[in-house]
């Protein structure tokens, strides 16, 4: 994959990564908006 070992272990546990952390600044920069639903599945039947 071209990815190393650690990459995907911090991947894996929920770290940011040094692309995400760009991009989220450079959405910050830009004046990007993000929104997220969430829903309840606590019946899921």
């Amino acid at each position: 994959m071209g990815v190393s070992k650690r990459y995907i272990i911090e991947v894996e546990q929920g770290k940011p990564t040094k692309a995400v952390e760009r991009l989220f600044d450079y959405m910050r920069e830009t004046g990007v908006d993000i929104y997220g639903q969430l829903r309840d599945v606590t019946n899921r039947g």
